[in-house]
């Protein structure tokens, strides 16, 4: 009976869920923000992935279960909707019913191998899957960290990468920058941003109109003894202007990205820039990225140093948000959100009050 139960409830959850997502209208986040493989979420709750199963959860409802909305599902195999994202290291979603995912799969044609990476589009129940665009062959996202959305543009990078004569995957060339936007599936080049040996970029979000991206590509190939007594640096941070399309090198490292806020290092801490033009020196944090640091409404925090800055009052806090198993995953809706996950991989969710994470 507690089986049929918890079934029951499930699927209701489910139906609320979907329910919620359907009926939004227009993209929820209206402002831009980053997606990566670890913080894939929205105002309305979290996309992930569990096994080759994609789960949502709630941020209101506090629960999480499988995309798919067939009856009596086991969600354990292809007949799932929610099934075969496991390669989809990001999902977008559109603010309004739909979900667009991307694939990379290895072709060949008259002896040449290559990749070939194509953006899809589903319901956000995992139907009524198609094809939405395709990129030219040979470039790949499969090692993509970050996207990042703006509207219903897109901003993700690409690598070129091929493969040798004996079928053997040889290291990236060049990387690029693509735009793909929601509504129309209209996908363009925007530029090249490097070339060289081992060349990658990664965009990094969008503050006052313009898009932080870090990038290298060495000069020559090396090999991975010789890449890490390297004196010299072929790390760079860049930003591009959206609207002339032009890049420009900067100096400081972007730690975090917001459309609110830009986190940058400096020698002697982390330097805070606000959108009105408001600038924070806090020099109680260490100016690397290594550290996790995190914003939730007007806190920067870092767990694994257990410090927080409050931007509003510029003052220093303790910072713990281990609670039980659960750790502290956003800020929304003015809430205070964190997660945890149980022995299969299922998350859960609990809400807390300032109080209980900073001191």
């Amino acid at each position: 009976m507690k089986k049929i139960v918890k079934i029951i409830a499930l699927a209701l959850s489910l139906m609320m869920l979907v329910s919620c997502v359907a009926n939004s209208s227009g993209n929820t986040d209206s402002e831009p923000y980053q997606i990566s493989r670890s913080r894939n979420f929205y105002s309305i709750g979290e996309f992930y992935l569990n096994g080759n199963i994609l789960y949502f959860g709630d941020f209101k409802s506090l629960v999480s279960v499988p995309i798919c909305s067939k009856p009596n599902c086991t969600h354990s195999g292809e007949e799932c909707a929610a099934y075969g994202f496991a390669d989809c290291a990001m999902i977008v979603y559109d603010g309004d019913s739909h979900l667009y995912y991307f694939t990379n799969e290895i072709k060949q044609e008259s002896g040449e191998m290559f990749y070939l990476c194509e953006i899809w589009k589903c319901s956000t129940d995992g139907t009524e899957r198609v094809k939405v665009a395709s990129l030219p062959d040979g470039l790949t996202t499969i090692d993509s960290t970050h996207m990042v959305l703006d509207g219903d543009t897109l901003y993700f990078c690409t690598k070129n990468i091929g493969f040798s004569a004996l079928g053997i995957q040889t290291d990236s060339t060049s990387a690029q920058l693509y735009s793909f936007c929601l509504s129309n599936s209209e996908l363009e080049e925007i530029m090249e941003i490097c070339s060289g040996y081992k060349a990658s970029a990664d965009p990094r979000g969008i503050f006052n109109g313009q898009l932080y991206v870090t990038y290298q590509a060495y000069d020559q190939e090396y090999t991975s003894e010789e890449i890490a007594e390297l004196s010299t640096s072929f790390r760079h941070e860049a930003t591009i202007n959206l609207e002339t399309k032009e890049i420009s090198i900067i100096e400081e490292t972007p730690i975090k990205v917001t459309s609110r806020y830009l986190v940058t290092t400096e020698e002697d801490g982390l330097m805070i820039t606000e959108d009105n033009g408001a600038v924070h020196h806090a020099e109680g944090f260490i100016p690397y990225e290594l550290y996790g640091y995190e914003i939730y409404g007007s806190i920067l925090a870092s767990t694994w140093l257990g410090l927080a800055y409050d931007i509003e009052t510029d003052e220093y806090l303790s910072f713990s948000s281990a609670s039980d198993g659960y750790r502290l995953l956003t800020y929304s809706g003015g809430d205070y959100v964190l997660s945890a996950a149980d022995d299969s991989g299922v998350k859960s969710y609990k809400k807390a009050a300032f109080s209980e994470l900073f001191t």
